[in-house]
């Protein structure tokens, strides 16, 4: 027969019952909260170290790495351009049978990124989304100046997979072209010169493309220095020639404003660095 004891201490275990499974799904609702949060902080590690890696793809690591930028002199139009040249100019050093100033090699010489467990994971982040990649800036001229703002940057939708929001994650934006100061010294001559232009052997797309720095002028004594200014040239390896108009004049070049970490100089026979 029920009692009222017994009734009571049903009562008091099926309240205790209740309670013990509160707590219970309490506590497996904070540690799935907890992981779920800890495999979404992993995701966003590992995306964050892949689109570093990217960018370094393209802007090179090292003076002697200068990733696709330093080989195609621009940025690339697509992340898969990175890993696949396409109708990209393969690297070269010659036109046709004739050598690139200061032998500097120039083209396509991919793949840049070789981190991807197979051939378009680099594409994607690690919510096996597509990366966002994203071109600014534009490329004007007028009165003789060529101002290059392009940059590029790459982007994940991060969690919730959606452009733009919250919750998206950036790498470092990367600029396409900067300005550099180089020092000119003319060593020899004491006469004084007029005119002396620098020519600048970079890379266009991928090919040999060459520009003229603004004229200098030297007064008397060798060993003179004066400063260039460079516009709009892309990081990576270049060759200089400097003209003084003088048969046996010599020079260097070296870099006094920039980045000079971003740029190497191809020495060119007859000009000492």
């Amino acid at each position: 027969m029920d009692t009222e004891s017994n009734k009571s201490e049903r009562g008091f275990i099926l309240i205790s019952v209740a309670i013990a499974l509160s707590i219970a799904v309490i506590v497996l609702t904070i540690t799935l909260s907890s992981h779920f949060r800890g495999v979404e902080t992993s995701r966003e590690y590992e995306s964050i170290q892949e689109m570093n890696r990217l960018k370094d793809a393209i802007t090179g690591t090292s003076i002697e790495n200068f990733g696709f930028i330093g080989d195609m002199g621009r940025l690339p139009n697509s992340l898969s351009e990175l890993n696949t040249q396409g109708t990209q100019t393969a690297f070269h050093t010659t036109d046709g049978t004739t050598p690139h100033f200061g032998s500097v090699g120039m083209g396509w010489r991919g793949p840049y990124y070789k981190y991807g467990k197979t051939d378009d994971d680099y594409l994607k982040d690690a919510w096996g989304r597509q990366y966002v990649y994203v071109i600014t800036g534009t490329v004007t001229s007028g009165g003789g100046i060529t101002l290059n703002q392009r940059t590029a940057q790459i982007i994940s939708n991060g969690p919730d997979g959606a452009y733009p929001s919250s919750d998206d994650l950036y790498a470092e934006p990367i600029v396409e072209k900067t300005n550099l100061i180089i020092r000119v010294v003319k060593v020899m001559s004491d006469q004084t010169m007029t005119n002396v232009t620098i020519d600048v052997f970079s890379s266009n797309n991928g090919e040999q493309t060459q520009t003229t720095a603004p004229t200098i002028t030297f007064t008397g004594d060798g060993g003179q220095e004066t400063s260039v200014p460079i516009a709009n040239l892309h990081q990576g390896v270049h060759a200089f020639n400097i003209n003084f108009g003088v048969m046996d004049e010599t020079g260097y070049v070296y870099i006094i404003g920039g980045d000079a970490n971003k740029y190497k100089f191809a020495v060119p026979v007859g000009l000492k660095k």
